[in-house]
């Protein structure tokens, strides 16, 4: 990653583009709707987007930075769910720029560079998983239920379930 936010390490705007264009490039070959500039746009615009609303009174850095990536991932889930692309994309570089753009500075220097780094890595981690995980539950459920009041109780049952096993999961390796 990249500099411990706080440090001089010039436009944040920089470090967002560059962070959007070294994201979307592994999977550009496989976009066929949009050009990179148009694509990298809407990138922007969902990670900015994601930060509206956001209250940064009294709250923990990690609480925000969940709640940031929460906002952005269900933004860009919805926007770009039928990409191909979309399950192998790493957005952690641009997570990180854009909290460093979007976050109050004093905030932000409250923590080391490597609680910073896994506050980030951790965020993004959870927040992508569990849209990924959604987008497929809808789709599925979808498929074999044709009843609104059905999908929904079948929907919350997986998910309720998927995060009782992500958290036993990480009460074993901790």
């Amino acid at each position: 990653m990249s500099n411990h936010p706080g440090d001089a390490c010039g436009s944040y705007d920089d470090l967002i583009s560059t962070a959007i264009a070294a994201a979307l490039r592994p999977v550009a070959s496989m976009e066929s709707e949009w050009d990179m500039p148009k694509l990298s746009k809407k990138v922007r615009k969902y990670f900015i987007s994601g930060s509206n609303g956001l209250d940064f009174q009294g709250q923990a850095l990690h609480e925000l930075v969940n709640q940031y990536a929460d906002n952005v991932f269900v933004i860009i889930f919805q926007a770009l769910h039928d990409k191909p692309w979309i399950n192998e994309v790493n957005f952690v570089q641009v997570l990180e720029a854009c909290v460093k753009d979007r976050f109050p500075k004093p905030m932000l220097n409250s923590v080391s560079p490597r609680k910073f780094e896994s506050i980030i890595d951790a965020a993004h981690k959870r927040a992508f998983e569990e849209q990924r995980f959604s987008t497929i539950l809808w789709a599925v459920t979808a498929e074999h239920f044709k009843q609104p009041k059905a999908m929904k109780k079948v929907r919350e049952a997986f998910e309720a379930g998927r995060k009782k096993a992500v958290l036993r999961g990480r009460k074993k390796k901790g």
